[in-house]
């Protein structure tokens, strides 16, 4: 997005939709005691967006998620 740094935007996708929600209490950012998925990418995000297509790792509930569980959900619209 244009004016904004990578931190922003990544932020206007987390933290900001679950405080709008009115579950920030409970997620939208990894701090103790909260729920979270995780996705660890290969590079810095900060430093470049694009680095967010390189998924190495995906923790829903705690629980690794493969590549093909992503693929498989994603054709059949679970994740819309």
């Amino acid at each position: 997005m244009a004016g904004w740094d990578n931190a922003a935007v990544i932020e206007a996708a987390t933290v900001l939709p679950a405080q709008a929600l009115g579950v920030g209490s409970v997620c939208g950012s990894l701090e103790e005691g909260k729920r979270a998925d995780v996705v660890a990418v290969r590079g810095d995000p900060l430093r470049s967006l694009s680095d967010l297509r390189h998924i190495e790792l995906v923790l829903v509930s705690g629980r690794g998620v493969t590549q093909r569980a992503i693929e498989t959900s994603a054709s059949s619209g679970a994740l819309a």
